[in-house]
């Protein structure tokens, strides 16, 4: 399996400016499973990471982006 990587910025930490800290999320594929995708970020040196259902990813960003009637 080739392992596909995409960097996200992140804007804001804690309701706070975080554009000028040059720090990102991780989305990469899972090593095993084609379904799941795994998140990391690195904070003061510590490295999260978390892995998710990429459709439950996906239907969790159109739900939150769903919130504002035109």
């Amino acid at each position: 399996m080739i392992e596909v990587t995409s960097k996200i910025r992140i804007y804001e930490t804690d309701g706070n400016d975080a554009y000028n800290d040059d720090r990102y999320l991780i989305i990469r594929s899972h090593w095993n499973d084609p379904n799941m995708i795994v998140i990391s970020s690195k904070e003061e040196g510590k490295t999260t990471t978390i892995t998710v259902l990429g459709r439950d990813l996906k239907a969790a960003i159109d739900n939150a982006q769903n919130n504002v009637r035109h």
